[in-house]
């Protein structure tokens, strides 16, 4: 069986190679965190490089208005979409070192497109982009418990349909009761049925 693929150690060499141009170009200092991001900094910006952790590994690219900035961060991808841009990140995932490579390469050249003003303290939309961040937010929200509901009417439909296909009739209608207004005109008549056979 195939070891899967360690990103950390390719991350380590490259991501200061890779950053390093864009720190020299914006007066950035290059500094390991302890736990393991690269941070580009100086007194009007920080940015912070990391490998995510979880069922996928990816490189991810914050950035926060101030120095030393811990709690307020923006993701790359987030402020790519509020100043109109549709980047390239790279990989989504990494599978092999082309991939670390390519990711970081990816990220490194959209931060250089997308943030140029905040690398250089020329920002000020900070306030807008906090909205259009917590507008974001909110979307994800709303889709994420609109997913949530037509994933219950499924779970439901199918409880009822099944109920119903196996004859037990009480069970059936107690779930096609629980439709509500997501009943479909077929789904209604077997209701009246069940209804009829409790």
């Amino acid at each position: 069986m195939k070891k899967p693929f360690v990103p950390l150690p390719d991350f380590r060499r490259l991501a200061p190679v890779v950053f390093a141009p864009i720190a020299q170009e914006f007066g950035l200092e290059l500094i390991w965190l302890d736990s393991g991001s690269l941070r580009l900094e100086s007194q009007s910006c920080s940015v912070e490089v990391c490998l995510t952790s979880g069922h996928t590994q990816c490189v991810n690219v914050t950035l926060a208005p101030k120095k030393g900035a811990s709690g307020e961060r923006f993701g790359l991808r987030l402020i790519a979409d509020f100043v109109g841009r549709a980047g390239d990140f790279g990989p989504p995932s990494l599978g092999n070192r082309k991939d670390v490579r390519a990711a970081l390469e990816g990220m490194a050249e959209e931060l250089r497109l997308s943030c140029g003003d905040i690398l250089r303290g020329r920002f000020t939309a900070w306030g807008a982009l906090r909205e259009f961040a917590h507008s974001r937010a909110k979307m994800d929200e709303e889709k994420w418990e609109a997913d949530a509901e037509k994933w219950r009417v499924a779970d439901i439909r199918e409880k009822a349909d099944l109920a119903f296909r196996s004859h037990e009739y009480p069970i059936a209608a107690e779930y096609y009761e629980l439709l509500g207004e997501h009943m479909k005109p077929h789904e209604r008549e077997r209701l009246k049925f069940a209804r009829r056979k409790r």
